[in-house]
């Protein structure tokens, strides 16, 4: 009944592709609708409750579908005027997060989705695998009752045949229901001292009604079968709770008089049941197991991944203008100088040799920077040509220390033997103890660079109040 029961659901949850991606446009339509027209303040929280209904319900179809809507009203949610390209820092921050926490939860859903599926598949096997056990065993039955019936017919005695089985059994009277035979173990279970005492009796007269109702129903179907009826069953106790399984064998005969009859054989199943029982469950417990570790182990790669890529740039590898915000942010400015760096007349040089030589003067200019400053200094591409250096635990006195690693920063950018054409940059330098926050340190190198750039560019300029040196 639960094997059916559950293949039912999964069938219900079994929609054609384009039915599932149809439902899941629907459903992220009317939660958009909801958060748009209600002009409610954060719907990513909605949002996301419809994409894990979508990915939980129709899979990586739906998952994907509702992650790429939620993905462009988040666009379009966050930018300026909605213009879907046009961000401000903080908002561009909040997309990626955002994009980060939509992967995460599509991913997650589907993947919990598709193990829940490979769970009731594995059920599926072990149970088809249980029916193919039970088909054994009837045949063995089958064969064990065409003996049992041709000795029978030998013997002439059902009564001391059925007194030598293992197995509860019985014979009756296929018209009447009356018994003919049985041995000890049925006459115990009809809680009769001897098999004498169920002989000449019917279900009704041994069993409460619902009991014999039963038995007598199934004896209709044994009768109207060629072949041999195999059924299991449950007994229960009086609280409801089940105790034993058995396994019912019935086969119509003609007896030596030429009457209709009815050969029973009851076997307790109960052990091998739960046997198996607990075999198929201990599987599916291994196997959900497996597939959490490897699903954490994903997650945890994963998410490393969408990190460095969220905080670094992609051509250079240096921190990208996010990731300088972050570590400016948990940084201790009055002990730092910050370097503000720009590549001097960089459009023109993508002008004459275009940006595939462009992009690897940027990468030579990072190289450059890293091979020239400290490990625990934090090299970031802000911006197209531009870049900072954050130089940890420094003060006045490193004034010369910074002015001797810019010099040979430019010798070296204007070295032309890697085939690239020279570049110098400009940088403003301001410390950080004068400074009333991270973006005041900012303002202050980025005005002591562009007041070098007014008076010849390529070198270094310290801000210093209104004195520039």
């Amino acid at each position: 009944m639960e094997n059916e029961m559950r293949k039912q659901t999964l069938i219900l949850l079994q929609f054609s592709q384009p039915v599932r991606m149809a439902i899941s446009i629907a459903v992220m339509a009317v939660l958009i609708a909801f958060v748009y027209l209600l002009n409610v303040p954060n719907p990513n929280m909605i949002l996301i409750a419809g994409l894990v209904f979508c990915s939980a319900v129709f899979g990586f179809s739906g998952g994907i579908v509702a992650a790429v809507i939620m993905f462009f009203y988040t666009l379009f949610f966050f930018s300026s005027g909605h213009s879907f390209t046009q961000f401000t820092p903080q908002n561009m921050q909040k997309v990626i997060v955002s994009l980060i926490g939509i992967l995460a939860d599509m991913l997650l859903v589907c993947y919990v989705k598709q193990s829940e599926i490979r769970a009731f598949q594995e059920v599926d096997k072990l149970t088809g695998k249980l029916k193919e056990e039970a088909e054994e065993t009837q045949q063995r039955l089958e064969k064990e009752l065409e003996s049992v019936t041709q000795v029978t017919q030998l013997m002439g005695s059902m009564s001391s045949l059925l007194t030598n089985m293992p197995a509860m059994s019985f014979s009756k009277d296929a018209e009447t229901g009356v018994y003919l035979a049985c041995n000890q173990a049925f006459a115990e279970y009809a809680g009769k001292k001897n098999a004498e005492d169920v002989i000449g009796l019917t279900d009704y007269e041994i069993f409460d009604k619902a009991t014999a109702n039963h038995f007598v129903e199934d004896d209709k179907k044994a009768l109207t079968m060629d072949g041999t009826y195999v059924f299991f069953e449950d007994v229960p106790d009086a609280f409801g709770t089940v105790i034993r399984n058995l396994q019912t064998t019935k086969k119509v005969f003609t007896d030596g008089i030429g009457r209709k009859c009815l050969l029973g054989m009851c076997v307790d199943v109960t052990e091998a049941t739960r046997a198996k029982a607990e075999e198929a469950a201990e599987k599916v417990r291994a196997q959900d197991d497996k597939e959490k570790k490897e699903l954490e182990a994903f997650y945890k790669k994963d998410l490393e991944r969408l990190s460095y890529q969220a905080l670094h740039d992609e051509l250079t590898g240096l921190y990208n203008r996010f990731g300088y915000d972050v570590l400016l942010s948990k940084m201790d400015i009055s002990t730092v100088h910050l370097l503000m760096i720009d590549a001097d007349d960089f459009k023109s040089v993508n002008d004459n040799y275009g940006h595939e030589i462009g992009d690897k003067i940027l990468v030579k200019i990072a190289k450059v920077l890293k091979k020239n400053f400290r490990a625990d200094d934090c090299i970031c591409r802000i911006g197209g040509d531009e870049f900072t250096v954050v130089m940890v635990h420094t003060n006045y006195s490193h004034r010369a220390l910074i002015k001797s690693k810019l010099g040979k920063v430019n010798r070296e950018l204007m070295d032309t033997e890697d085939g690239l054409p020279p570049i110098s940059v400009s940088v403003g330098i301001a410390h950080g103890s004068e400074a009333t926050d991270d973006i005041d340190l900012l303002k202050r190198a980025d005005y002591a660079m562009y007041q070098l750039k007014r008076n010849g560019k390529r070198g270094y300029r310290f801000y210093d109040g209104q004195r520039m040196e």
